[in-house]
C-alpha cells in the first residue's frame, strides 16, 4: 500500500508540478510518527466497557456487547474508537498542497479567488474590512491506519486509497456567500439575535467538553458555521479562522453527500448519511499538524470542533511560513467487529 501511494504521488507531482515549487506555497511533508497525535485514537470501547482512554474525550458511546450485520445475520462485538481518516488544509495560496511539502498544483484552471489571503490591517483589508479573511481549503481522504498497514486483519478501519478529494479553487460556492446559501436554506432561520446568542452557549460547551449537536448552526467558539464558504467576516487570527474553516468544510461535504458518518448503531455495519440537516460535530476530533504539530505539545493533543485555538494552539502561527494550516481529523467509528469481513 505504501509503494502504491508513493507511485500515485509521483504521478501527480510529475504531471501537475513545474520543476520548482512556487515560493509563495509553504508546507512540509508530515511525519506519521512524530507529527500525529496517536493518543487521539482513544478511548477504545468494547461494548459498554472502556478498554483504554489515555485521557482523551469520547462521544456516541454504545451499550451492549453483541451486534449483527447482514442477512442472514453474522454476529460480532460492538467496538468504538477514533480513526484518523481525513486531512484538511487551509491555505492562502491557490492550489498549495501544504502537507505535500508545499508543492503547488498547476492544473491549467485558474482559481476563482487567485489572491486568497488574510485581510490586512486597519483601512486596507479586502471588501473594506480590516477583519475580513479568505482562505482556500483542501480535503484529503487519508486512511492512515490502512496505508501504514498497522492493522492488516482488522475489519473496522477504512480501506480507501489516498485521494485529494476536494479543492475549493474549483468550487464556485466557496467564495460566494449568496451562492453557497442555496446549499443551506435553513441558515436564514438562524441568522438572528437568538441564533447568534446560542453560539455562546456552544462555545462554553465546546470548551468544557463537547459542542452541542442540537446547535448545528454553531461551531463553538468559532461562531456561526453559515455560510459554508472560505470567507471569514470576523478574522481574529489564522489559527482561529483555519480551525473554523475545517469544521465548515466537513459540514459542506456532509451536506453535499461527499462525506459519511461512521458513528452510532445505524453505522456499525456500514457508513452512511445520517442527517443532511445538520453536522454531527461530536463525530470528529481534530489535531493540528501544520505549521506546528500539536502532538509535540504537552497535555491533550486533540480537541473537538469549536474549541478555541487560544487554548491549544498558542504560538502556532508566525509570518510567512506559519500562516498556512493543516489538521488531521479523527472520526468516531462504531463498528460491529467480526461481522463485517475484510
Amino acid at each position: 500500500m505504501i509503494r502504491s501511494m508513493a507511485a500515485l504521488l509521483a504521478t501527480v507531482i510529475g504531471l501537475l508540478l513545474p520543476a520548482a515549487a512556487n515560493a509563495a506555497c509553504e508546507g512540509r511533508w508530515i511525519n506519521p510518527v512524530s507529527d500525529i497525535c496517536w493518543s487521539c485514537i482513544f478511548p477504545i470501547t468494547f461494548g459498554s466497557f472502556q478498554l483504554a482512554d489515555s485521557g482523551q474525550q469520547d462521544a456516541y458511546e454504545q451499550d451492549g456487547g453483541l451486534c449483527a450485520c447482514g442477512n442472514p445475520p453474522k454476529f460480532g462485538f460492538r467496538l468504538g474508537f477514533w480513526e484518523p481518516v481525513r486531512v484538511v488544509e487551509v491555505t492562502r495560496t491557490p492550489y498549495c498542497l501544504v502537507t505535500l511539502g508545499g508543492l503547488q498544483l498547476h492544473p491549467g484552471l485558474p482559481a476563482r479567488m487567485p489572491g486568497a489571503r488574510a485581510g490586512s490591517a486597519a483601512g486596507g483589508g479586502d471588501r473594506g474590512s480590516a477583519s475580513f479573511a479568505f482562505y482556500h481549503a483542501h480535503w484529503y481522504v487519508n486512511p492512515i491506519l490502512h496505508w501504514l498497514e498497522v492493522l492488516l486483519d482488522f475489519d473496522c478501519i477504512e480501506r480507501a486509497g489516498w485521494d485529494l478529494a476536494y479543492v475549493s479553487e474549483l468550487d464556485a460556492t466557496w467564495e460566494d456567500d449568496q451562492l453557497a446559501a442555496l446549499l443551506t436554506p435553513e441558515m436564514h432561520f438562524t441568522a438572528n439575535l437568538a441564533g447568534v446568542a446560542a453560539c455562546a452557549a456552544d462555545c462554553l460547551a465546546a470548551t468544557a467538553d463537547w459542542p452541542r449537536d442540537e446547535l448545528w448552526w454553531c461551531n463553538g467558539c468559532g461562531g456561526p458555521l453559515y455560510p459554508l464558504v472560505g470567507n471569514i467576516a470576523a478574522h481574529v487570527s489564522g489559527r482561529q479562522s483555519s480551525a473554523h474553516l475545517a469544521a465548515r468544510l466537513a459540514f459542506k461535504l456532509h451536506r453535499t453527500g461527499a462525506a459519511v458518518y461512521t458513528h452510532g448503531d445505524r453505522a456499525q455495519c456500514s457508513a452512511g448519511w445520517l442527517s443532511l440537516a445538520q453536522i454531527h460535530k461530536r463525530a470528529y476530533k481534530m489535531t493540528m499538524i501544520h505549521p506546528q504539530a500539536q502532538a509535540k505539545s504537552a497535555g491533550r493533543c486533540c480537541q473537538p470542533f469549536g474549541s478555541s485555538p487560544e487554548k491549544w494552539a498558542r504560538g502556532a502561527e508566525w509570518p510567512t511560513t506559519g500562516e498556512d494550516f493543516a489538521y488531521l481529523l479523527f472520526r468516531k467509528r462504531n463498528c460491529c467487529s467480526g461481522a463485517l469481513g475484510i
